[in-house]
């Protein structure tokens, strides 16, 4: 009998809950490291763009998009490297918009369960509006310490990976 590999239903909350977890458990690290990967991401890609503009230069192309995209991603890296304390002062309104988007996303789902019939649906709206209410808060009352913030940033993507988790089992065992 072939072993079936896990899909993505199964592994998206799983990486939630580790990457909550983590966030929970060393929010200072995590928010260094985030603005690393995020700076140093930028700068290769922004890099890769302005290679990509000097090419279609050279053959005789235009390539402007190339040029803009380029120059914006590394200066956003740049940036990110040389100021990480400015990028998360402002990286709990994008977590937070992240999560309201995560929790507003979940509510047609709640509500399709319910026109298929599934008993439990109203589990789904839950976990979704508490996504949603947590982002809102984070957006239009980031915590003016940013440790705080990621803790509650993995907080929130615990429980929307356990939420996204007990659905996808349900779902399976409904089916």
């Amino acid at each position: 009998m072939a072993k079936k590999s896990p899909s993505l239903a199964g592994l998206l909350p799983a990486a939630y809950i580790i990457l909550g977890l983590i966030l929970i458990l060393w929010p200072t690290m995590s928010s260094s490291i985030f603005c690393w990967i995020v700076g140093i991401g930028s700068l290769v890609y922004g890099l890769f763009h302005l290679l990509n503009f000097w090419r279609a230069a050279q053959s005789g192309g235009g390539g402007r998009g190339e040029l803009a995209v380029g120059v914006i991603l590394a200066a956003l890296g740049i940036f990110c490297l040389a100021s990480p304390r400015t990028i998360l002062s402002i990286l709990p309104f994008f977590l937070g918009a992240m999560l309201l988007l995560d929790g507003a996303s979940k509510i047609p789902r709640a509500l399709e369960m319910r026109s298929f019939g599934f008993s439990r649906w109203w589990v789904e709206m839950l976990f979704a509006v508490v996504t949603a209410v947590l982002g809102l808060v984070l957006v239009f009352n980031p915590f003016s310490l940013v440790r705080l913030s990621v803790i509650f940033f993995g907080v929130s993507l615990l429980i929307s990976g356990i939420s996204d988790l007990v659905m996808a089992v349900w779902a399976g065992r409904y089916r």
